[in-house]
């Protein structure tokens, strides 16, 4: 279960709503400078985030993004499903690209049983979580483009 970088940049974004006051909305260029992120790729991982209600999209004179929910019930789980697909637990943790559902690797069954422990955990792991953890500093996300509105 190997996640791309569009999960990545999409919890990054999300964490920095998360520190924000709630139902507050946040420009995505600020979003992205924030979160040294590059706004083109996150307005396309936002587009996807309001089509399945994890964020709201303001248009108008306040334009930007707000989360639909309190960052305590968006679990982690539920924003990578809606990034990475709902087949995300059936995915393997060992062989991502010789493993599918035709051909399982040998590790396969034990790997779904690790896959479906870490989405356990995930789903208890909230935006709120990762609103509360500081940026890592050796991260080097980029924010070009960031000069753009919502």
């Amino acid at each position: 279960m190997r996640l791309s970088r569009e999960s990545d940049y999409g919890l990054r974004g999300l964490a920095v709503l998360a520190r924000r006051p709630a139902e507050h909305v946040t420009m995505l260029a600020e979003i992205a400078e924030a979160g040294g992120l590059p706004y083109s790729f996150l307005s396309k991982i936002f587009r996807k985030l309001a089509q399945h209600r994890i964020v709201t999209a303001h248009r108008g004179a306040h334009r930007g993004y707000a989360l639909a929910r309190p960052p305590a019930e968006i679990s982690v789980r539920e924003v990578l499903e809606a990034i990475e697909g709902p087949d995300l637990a059936d995915r393997c943790l060992v062989w991502d690209r010789d493993c599918s559902p035709r051909r399982r690797c040998l590790l396969h069954v034990q790997s779904a049983a690790a896959g479906r422990a870490l989405l356990a955990g995930l789903e208890r792991l909230t935006l709120a979580d990762l609103g509360a953890t500081p940026r890592p500093s050796g991260y080097r996300g980029s924010a070009r483009g960031a000069a753009r509105g919502a």
